[in-house]
């Protein structure tokens, strides 16, 4: 299953790759562009986060499906296209979690669930999030991001980060939520460091999750660092059927600690200890070190070099 799984994500992007190929070999005026998009997608330059237009949750019917159907397509399309394939090991971007972590500033950010990984800790399963693609975002901006090219922007704050599930202090004003690979993440963070391999990291610390799911919005526009979608907003509770990786739950008990503070913010709620349900599901996914270990994208420009027109 896992290998499927594997498969149908890396043939999504090596159709990307061949698909402008053949459009070069036809003289396709849009070949220019579309070689530099597959270049970009390769290289990690561009990502874009689970999108959905409006109009296309009001024809479902049409489609014979419901928007549960069409939020979960969109989802597992736009994993390739934003998941690490590379270990991204350098420490240009880590250097500005030092500062926010040593200050204890709260950032709010925006990221893309890409694994689940579950260890036994003393006998108790502890559960992470890994994240990639983890964005800054302007706490008093309303704006609503979908895709993204790091040459354009510095607000990039790693490749990857961890979030400890056991940090995770509340989810909404609901009794469950679900998170799979693919669904897109925002919320409030304290940084903090810990340290691997002999070398000095830094992960999420105590964390309130605000919107976890697919963005829909009336349509994206294009801005000077990306695409943001016009009165976007994320949808957080469609079903993701059985591709969910985690379910988290309020006890019973938590819920009445909870509901004594009006004003859920991380900053009031950052002294109480979590108590949750947390069941996983993680047998299904492609984990990051498969992806790692999997063949590369196809480079396009060392194949245009090296053939001929004509010869396929």
């Amino acid at each position: 299953m896992k290998y499927k799984k594997l498969k149908k994500l890396q043939h999504n992007r090596r159709a990307t790759a061949y698909r402008t190929k053949k459009m070069i070999y036809e003289n396709n005026p849009q070949s220019a562009a579309l070689l530099e998009l597959a270049h970009d997608i390769k290289k990690e330059n561009i990502w874009q986060m689970p999108y959905v237009g409006r109009d296309q949750l009001a024809d479902a019917e049409e489609y014979n499906a419901t928007e549960d159907d069409i939020c979960n397509y969109v989802r597992t399309q736009t994993i390739p296209f934003t998941i690490n394939w590379t270990e991204h090991t350098g420490e240009k971007e880590r250097r500005k979690l030092k500062p926010i972590a040593e200050n204890h500033e709260i950032v709010r950010w925006q990221a893309l669930l890409s694994n689940v990984s579950v260890v036994n800790d003393s006998g108790k399963l502890r559960g992470f999030i890994l994240l990639d693609k983890v964005v800054q975002l302007d706490p008093d901006s309303t704006d609503m991001y979908i895709g993204f090219r790091r040459s354009l922007m510095d607000n990039l704050l790693d490749y990857h980060m961890w979030l400890p599930i056991d940090r995770i202090l509340y989810f909404g004003n609901k009794n469950m939520q679900e998170m799979a690979q693919g669904d897109c993440l925002m919320g409030y963070s304290y940084i903090v460091p810990y340290h691997t391999k002999g070398k000095k990291s830094y992960g999420f610390g105590k964390t309130i999750i605000t919107d976890c799911g697919v963005v829909a919005g009336d349509k994206h526009i294009r801005t000077v660092t990306g695409w943001k979608a016009v009165n976007g907003e994320v949808l957080s509770d469609y079903s993701r059927e059985n591709d969910w990786l985690i379910k988290l739950e309020y006890g019973q008990d938590y819920q009445m600690q909870l509901n004594r503070y009006a004003d859920k913010t991380l900053e009031n709620l950052r002294h109480i200890r979590p108590k949750m349900h947390i069941h996983y599901q993680t047998d299904n996914q492609v984990s990051y070190q498969e992806r790692f270990d999997f063949a590369p994208l196809p480079d396009i420009e060392e194949y245009l070099m090296n053939n001929k027109k004509g010869e396929h």
